[in-house]
């Protein structure tokens, strides 16, 4: 796991790594740090994707560079399961944007049928079990695309919209009181769960269980959801049995009782006498359960992370919802990328960036690597809420697997953090994200954050900056216990008050501040770049009287009852 020491320096004081501001860039980009020689990569080994991120960036880049089709061996899973068939002959791992869509553009080459999201050749009926449409391919994968495509009429989609609104705004309420809480089971998952089962009809008393089968089915083993000793393809087995189990149940009451839910439209679909069978309805259940919550979820808590780390963009965004939004949503896709690679089998003698590949080959589509490639990106490696163009690959590649949910998932991540940035403008991760332990999700299961209430702040226009920042016109110091701060800016006034009040807006001037520098474009170049480093200090600062007036407080408050217990 990548610790903030090795990723972004020392941390400047224990105060500050409390309030989670520790020394987190505002919009700096994070560089790639390239200490991996090619013979040292191996994106095959899981400890390798535990390695910090910086340097796993840096491995793709010169991955990208010097060996954009490089072999590596298959992992041996024998040792993990009983029923794990022998390693292959290896993989291709295609890490260039360019590559990847010329991959994606010829299903006809390069086929999804033997395997999808398992370097493994798996046993033919446990991938029609797990893979749904994903590891089918023309004129099947046709098929069942026309016919769910059918059962997502306008009016569902109309009816999951709105109520995707009504879902976040319980989920950010009840979140807002907890003031500290873990941001994924608390936020990111229950939005992307609810959705999900809602709208297939799966009763509430089985949403716990839906996000416990789907964690195994996506945990590549990680021991926090397939304890160490257990048989990993076991484990996912049962998992999606599971599932298997729920959709039998529902599907049959749903014979007898319709409704007007997804599961009711995918049994009574018909298109040109085509439906689907029972094996399919219950293959793309799972599929659409696993996918519609882990990627959408993971997404949500690395935006989290992101807005954390630059609190910059997080002021843009704020500034300007409905004109930021869109470009946001993406901006997150594409830093998170969910899905990390994708599998294709080569069906015919072909010709890839000049290397030659033969029937059988099996290569791997790194979207993650895609999504950071220098010739399609300027600066990729900087979080931008208003990136534009932003041609990610994090929903897939254009063809026929493109994501059949991209507008659903983009709607859920907007709502979300509509809801969040208006509701709970302060909140933050306060510790390092704690990652799963896989090479195929990019997937968060913790991250620690600090809520606060929702409270209406002066906002600073870009129009009150005065060269390259804000500067204080006066800011006495401390005078029988008050502090008096006055900053240039309309909607910036005098502030007089006592200890609590006056901290509070002490910390609403630097949030005006940085909203200011944030807002003419360059928040890290000159004078700019020092004072936000400034409003770090100041606000370690606070945090430090915060805790002294709290003590003082209490002093005086033990005091007074000594007192009149006399």
């Amino acid at each position: 796991m990548c610790t903030f020491q090795a990723c972004h320096g020392p941390v400047a004081s224990s105060t500050a790594a409390r309030t989670g501001w520790r020394g987190f860039g505002y919009g700096e980009p994070v560089q790639p740090e390239e200490v991996l020689s090619l013979d040292e990569i191996d994106l095959s080994d899981l400890d390798f994707w535990e390695l910090p991120l910086t340097t796993r960036d840096g491995a793709f880049r010169t991955l990208r560079r010097e060996r954009p089709l490089a072999h590596f061996e298959e992992p041996d899973f024998r040792e993990q399961s009983v029923l794990a068939p022998a390693p292959g002959p290896g993989f291709r791992a295609i890490t260039r944007y360019a590559d990847i869509l010329e991959v994606s553009r010829h299903p006809e080459i390069y086929r999804s049928g033997q395997g999808a999201f398992t370097v493994l050749d798996l046993p033919q009926e446990m991938l029609d079990y797990f893979g749904g449409m994903v590891t089918t391919d023309d004129p099947r994968h046709a098929r069942l695309r026309r016919i769910v495509s059918a059962a997502f009429n306008p009016k569902m989609v109309a009816e999951i919209e709105n109520h995707i609104q009504e879902i976040a705004t319980k989920v950010v309420e009840a979140a807002g009181g907890l003031g500290e809480c873990d941001f994924v089971t608390e936020v990111a998952a229950p939005l992307p769960l609810r959705v999900i089962c809602e709208m297939l009809g799966i009763p509430a008393s089985e949403h716990d269980a839906v996000l416990r089968h789907s964690n195994v089915i996506l945990s590549s083993g990680d021991p926090e959801y397939v304890p160490l000793g257990s048989d990993l393809l076991v484990a996912y087995a049962e998992a999606g049995e599971g599932l298997t189990e729920l959709m039998h149940a529902l599907s049959a009451e749903r014979l007898e009782h319709p409704t007007d839910d997804l599961t009711s439209a995918l049994i009574n679909t018909n298109i040109d006498g085509e439906a689907l069978t029972h094996a399919e309805l219950a293959s793309f259940f799972i599929e659409l359960v696993v996918a519609g919550n882990e990627t959408i979820r993971n997404a949500i808590a690395h935006g989290l992370w992101a807005l954390t780390q630059n609190p910059d963009q997080r002021a843009i965004w704020r500034a300007d919802l409905d004109g930021v939004s869109a470009t946001a949503v993406e901006e997150i896709v594409r830093w998170a990328s969910p899905i990390s690679w994708m599998r294709r089998t080569v069906a015919e003698d072909t010709i890839l960036a000049g290397q030659a590949l033969h029937q059988g080959d099996k290569v791997l589509l790194f979207y993650n690597s895609a999504n950071r490639d220098e010739d399609v990106f300027e600066d990729p490696y900087r979080f931008d809420v208003r990136r534009s163009p932003n041609p990610h690959l994090g929903f897939g590649a254009p063809g026929p697997h493109f994501c059949l949910g991209v507008h659903l998932a983009r709607r859920e991540i907007s709502v979300m953090f509509r809801e969040l940035l208006t509701r709970l403008p302060g909140i933050r991760a306060t510790a390092e994200p704690d990652r799963l332990r896989s090479d195929f999700l990019n997937g968060i299961k913790h991250l620690a954050c600090a809520t606060t209430e929702p409270r209406h702040r002066p906002v600073a226009p870009a129009t009150a900056l005065h060269g390259d920042v804000v500067a204080p016109t006066a800011a006495s110091g401390v005078s029988d216990g008050r502090v008096l701060v006055n900053v240039d800016g309309p909607g910036l006034s005098r502030v007089e008050s006592g200890h609590g009040s006056t901290l509070l807006a002490i910390d609403e001037r630097l949030d005006a501040i940085e909203y200011t520098l944030a807002a003419a474009g360059h928040p890290v170049e000159g004078r700019a770049n020092t004072t936000l480093s400034l409003i770090l200090e100041l606000r370690s600062d606070i945090a430090v009287l915060s805790e002294k007036i709290d003590g003082l407080a209490g002093q005086k408050k033990s005091k007074r009852k000594h007192k009149r217990s006399k």
